[in-house]
């Protein structure tokens, strides 16, 4: 079979299915594992040349969230599929979709259940206190963190603040994020990796009189352990325990 993936979270979990070796292109965004980055690359999300696509005479396209224009009326080689989780639910079902369309059931269900068992786990060890938590996905203007990452944030023992799982990432007005005042502050910008200029703060007026950023409590964590609905996910979740399990009252 052959498998063209336009997003790095279907690039990541066909890898996790053991089929990344039927992949022949993927984006320049897909960047993990190694091997993916030796792969052919087709552009990005919105500059995805269909003709590119045709050559590689695809059994199967695979995408997420953005559907390039020309995909959407396709009559070229190769089936469509698309998974657009909004829930860490729904990150699962989409891992089992794509394992049924690619003829990995029993892998599929294999990296479910163990992304299962790790959540559980994580579950099973809460903090003494379970901080309040803001998680921020993209700086300009400063967006909380929708979809799957409130219940990562539970899931690690935190409880987040100005969204809930299953709802879309949103902008807010700072008295919003005044009043619920989080003990944590974790950075997690599309794209950035773990990159974060904590002097970005400062150019927010307000910002500073926060008690997360008074205490210190400021923290990046990679974006693709966050952002990409996947089997790292995961690890994004330990990522996150790591840093509330730190919190004092004192």
């Amino acid at each position: 079979m052959r498998l063209i993936s336009l997003a790095p979270s279907n690039t990541e979990i066909l890898y996790a299915l053991g089929v990344g070796d039927q992949l022949v292109a993927t984006t320049h965004f897909c960047d993990w594992p190694a091997a993916a980055t030796n792969l052919p690359k087709i552009g990005g999300w919105i500059n995805t040349e269909p003709e590119q696509i045709a050559d590689f005479k695809p059994d199967i396209i695979l995408t997420s969230y953005f559907v390039p224009e020309p995909l959407r009326s396709w009559s070229g080689p190769g089936t469509l599929l698309h998974v657009e989780p909004k829930s860490l639910s729904e990150v699962m079902d989409s891992i089992v979709q794509i394992g049924q369309a690619v003829g990995a059931n029993k892998q599929a269900q294999n990296v479910v259940e163990t992304m299962q068992a790790a959540f559980t786990e994580l579950r099973a060890q809460p903090p003494a206190i379970r901080p309040t938590v803001y998680m921020e996905e993209w700086p300009q203007p400063p967006m909380v963190s929708g979809n799957w990452v409130p219940e990562l944030v539970e899931i690690a023992g935190g409880q987040p603040v100005l969204a809930k799982s299953g709802t879309p990432s949103r902008g807010f007005e700072l008295p919003e994020l005044k009043d619920a005042d989080p003990d944590f502050m974790i950075f997690h910008w599309c794209g950035f990796g773990e990159r974060f200029d904590q002097q970005t703060l400062k150019k927010r007026g307000g910002w500073n009189d926060l008690r997360a950023v008074r205490n210190g409590n400021i923290h990046a964590l990679d974006d693709s352990l966050l952002n990409r609905p996947g089997p790292r996910l995961v690890e994004g979740a330990q990522r996150i325990h790591a840093i509330v399990k730190t919190f004092t009252t004192v």
